[in-house]
Parts: C-alpha cells; sequence; structure tokens
C-alpha cells in the first residue's frame, strides 16, 4: 500500500502543478475551488478504491473480479454525478471544469489500474 500512497502523493503534487499552471497563465478561468476541489478528491477516492480492492482479495481472490467491476462502477458513477452537477449549476464553467476533470479522471484510473496490476502481477 505504501509505493501506491507515494503515486498519489505524485499524482497530487502533479495535478496541483497543472492546475496552479493553468490558472496562473489564465488558461482556464474556474475558480481555484473547482481545480483544486478535484485535485483533492481525487487521490482521496482513488487511494479507498484500491484499499476495498485489495481488502477484497484476502477472503477469496474470485471476489475481486465483482468488486473490482462494482467499485469503478461506483466510482465512475460517482464522478459522473459531480460532473453533471458542477456543469448544471456553474455553466459558464462547465467546459473548462469537464476537461480539466476528466483528465484528472483518466490519469488517476490508468495509475490505479497499473498498480493494480503489479500487484497481481508479483502474486
Amino acid at each position: 500500500m505504501k509505493p501506491y500512497l507515494t503515486l498519489m502523493f505524485v499524482l497530487l503534487l502533479v495535478c496541483l502543478l497543472v492546475g496552479w499552471g493553468l490558472s496562473a497563465n489564465q488558461i482556464i478561468t474556474l475558480p481555484t475551488v473547482f481545480w483544486l476541489g478535484a485535485v483533492l478528491f481525487f487521490p482521496i477516492s482513488s487511494s479507498l478504491i484500491h484499499f476495498l480492492l485489495l481488502k477484497s482479495v484476502e477472503g477469496k481472490p474470485t471476489r475481486f473480479v465483482t468488486a473490482y467491476m462494482g467499485l469503478l462502477s461506483l466510482k465512475m458513477f460517482l464522478h459522473l454525478i459531480i460532473i453533471v452537477a458542477v456543469g448544471l449549476t456553474f455553466r459558464e464553467y462547465a467546459v473548462q471544469f469537464v476537461l480539466l476533470y476528466a483528465g484528472f479522471y483518466l490519469l488517476y484510473t490508468v495509475a490505479e489500474t497499473v498498480s493494480l496490476f503489479k500487484v497481481f502481477y508479483k502474486k
């Protein structure tokens, strides 16, 4: 779990730098709370899901596939709700928020998947 948390911290720093850089250079005009909230939400949710997936393997390894599909579906649904809620509530920031959020989502999903493959290919 420690290498995964280190990866999440590195991704957090990368996303902070990207969000700050885009905002400072006026490439995005999102209020800080929008991009900073997304940056802080992703490592927390990804770490929680990673922990739950590792716990699902302890009892029965065959439960992993069910847990993986269920948790990733729940994660995608939760993120979709956030995107729709922000997009409909703050229409002037919708496009910028969706693009930035989708980029962060892709980055964290790839990191989560790669780290899970590393864990299970070692066994």
